[in-house]
């Protein structure tokens, strides 16, 4: 098995690579095609989602918890969008955890919590040695609840009035887990935010396709919720309490072990978040969530082979440019890659009530045999940047 020595960009001393050649095609070929028959796993799976039935109790009490650090640009709109639930007064909570803010966030809350009575803030001051710090405010939020259903979102999103209600209406009796629709809000258009829209939208519909299918993978703790009594079954964050990140997929692969996770596609339980400020904070975030993939070895293998392929898939076609012999298959793998690819996306929306543009989407689907493979790897090895 020889490979010609006119590489058009790599130097000599890749010949040294020489004898494992044919196993790293034969594995660069096999997680491309594993990745497309994840594609059609995920398709299949967004068009069996369904709506969920009005429940039997409407409003059912509900605490909300959020944690927030050095949030005071954002956090007062998140406050006033709470505040504007359209859920009885006398069944809705507000559970607003600082955890060691150093500007004005435990002001805001403070201020809240005076001009209405459902808002709670709990001031953290000191950092724990078993618990990572948002794990630990979370845990601290929910120890002020007495809510059976908890809702959790983030400091920067922004939520409709009629969220409450619809993710509290998707957990029926038989139902542990919902995850919600999180997306990048766009209001600021620029090729980098739609780029953040289409990057996310992407992940959200392949969790969406998988729970298609009765799968839980992961979700966003920009919008989740889950009852009391399956939080408390798996022990909260304990299990995970020293791991940086990776809470909402934990709790989503935990509860849905144990009890029937759902997705809410009604659009008024969607949750929208800031764009990252730049391409570096927008990195740092996505090294960090695929820092999270080690342990679905164990927990999901399916996950992490999923995974896994999509790291081969965009490898592949990244490492195929440097190679004479296969620059020629690189246009028909891209392009077969990007089909596919689009069946995820413009299903979801579909599914969703969105739009995706065009242009911003083939600009991502250029980008993405870099941008995985790096972001892949600095996640394997840990190296991101996160609030401490």
């Amino acid at each position: 098995y020889r490979y010609p020595r006119s590489f058009s960009l790599l130097p000599d001393c890749i010949f040294l690579f020489g004898p494992l050649m044919p196993v790293l095609h034969l594995v660069l070929v096999s997680g491309f095609a594993l990745y497309i028959l994840f594609t059609i796993f995920f398709i299949t799976g967004l068009l069996r989602l369904k709506k969920h039935p009005k429940a039997e109790d409407p409003f059912p009490k509900v605490s909300v918890v959020a944690a927030a650090r050095n949030e005071e640009d954002s956090l007062p709109a998140l406050l006033d969008d709470l505040s504007r639930q359209d859920y009885p007064q006398d069944k809705i909570s507000f559970v607003i955890a600082d955890d060691r803010s150093e500007d004005k966030t435990w002001d805001i809350i403070q201020e809240k919590a005076q001009e209405d009575n459902r808002f709670v803030g709990v001031k953290i001051e000191e950092l724990r040695t078993d618990m990572t710090p948002k794990k630990y405010a979370l845990t601290c939020a929910i120890q002020e609840t007495e809510s059976e259903i908890i809702l959790s979102t983030d400091a920067d999103c922004r939520i409709p009035a009629g969220w409450a209600k619809s993710m509290a209406h998707a957990l029926s009796s038989e139902n542990g887990i919902v995850i919600g629709l999180s997306t990048v809000n766009t209001d600021k258009k620029s090729f980098f935010n739609s780029y953040q829209f289409i990057d996310f939208l992407g992940i959200m519909a392949a969790n969406a396709g998988a729970l298609g299918w009765g799968t839980g993978w992961s979700g966003s703790g920009q919008n989740l919720g889950y009852t009391r009594k399956q939080f408390e079954k798996i022990d909260g964050f304990t299990p995970v309490g020293n791991l940086l990140s990776g809470d909402d997929m934990y709790l989503v692969q935990s509860i849905s072990s144990r009890a029937k996770a759902v997705f809410n596609l009604d659009s008024a339980g969607f949750a929208t978040t800031l764009p990252a400020a730049n391409v570096s904070s927008f990195l740092s975030q996505r090294i960090r969530w695929a820092s999270n993939a080690k342990p679905s070895l164990m927990s999901r293998p399916v996950f992490f082979i999923f995974l896994l392929s999509a790291f081969l898939a965009n490898a592949g076609v990244f490492a195929g440019l440097f190679f004479d012999y296969a620059m020629h298959l690189v246009p028909l793998v891209f392009g077969t890659k990007v089909v596919f690819e689009a069946g995820v996306m413009f299903t979801g929306a579909a599914r969703f009530g969105m739009k995706i543009p065009i242009l911003p989407f083939l600009g991502w689907s250029v980008l993405q045999p870099i941008y995985i493979p790096v972001v892949g790897l600095f996640g394997l090895i840990g190296k991101f940047r996160w609030k401490s």
